[in-house]
């Protein structure tokens, strides 16, 4: 009886692997840098034509980003745990982004997290938070780790959509 419990353990601790996160691969399906477009649409208001607010997609960086509106966002520090490509991993990890939210001359900082493995900006990738009378959604955050190479904090790029 104890080696079926034994041999049930160890195909259940090797299913548990497999379905973990194991990255082996080229790396070319990661994406390290962001689409370079930058779209801002206006933040008008479509019922009455007022301006409400920068909405679009924006690239930000710790130099920071004018979104109009007398709003500015910029990167504040990154704290990178995903898990590098080409490496194999028991879990996807993920990465820990600050950023500074200015509007009015008021700054507040907010908290969005990026997730390991994963790819695109279509907002599956990150979560989103509230800051400024904007909904700010983590689209992704570029690099993406590679091996044991550290990035630095002013190399990153978190590619951001405002509504």
């Amino acid at each position: 009886m104890n080696k079926q419990i034994t041999y049930l353990l160890s195909g259940l601790m090797v299913l548990f692997v497999l379905s973990s996160c194991i990255t082996t691969g080229t790396g070319s399906e990661q994406t390290d840098t962001p689409n370079n477009e930058t779209t801002n649409t206006g933040g008008n208001d479509e019922s009455d034509g007022k301006k409400t607010g920068p909405s679009g997609v924006y690239k930000v960086d710790q130099k920071g980003t004018d979104l109009g509106s007398d709003m500015n966002i910029k990167i504040v520090s990154v704290q990178d745990s995903r898990c590098p490509t080409n490496t194999n991993c028991f879990v996807a990890g993920e990465a820990k982004i600050i950023l500074e939210v200015t509007k009015g001359g008021k700054a507040s900082n907010v908290t969005l997290k990026a997730k390991g493995n994963c790819e695109g900006d279509d907002g599956k990738c990150g979560n989103s938070t509230t800051a400024a009378g904007q909904k700010i959604q983590l689209l992704n955050l570029y690099p993406y780790p590679e091996g044991n190479d550290k990035i630095e904090q002013g190399n990153y790029t978190a590619k951001i959509q405002v509504n």
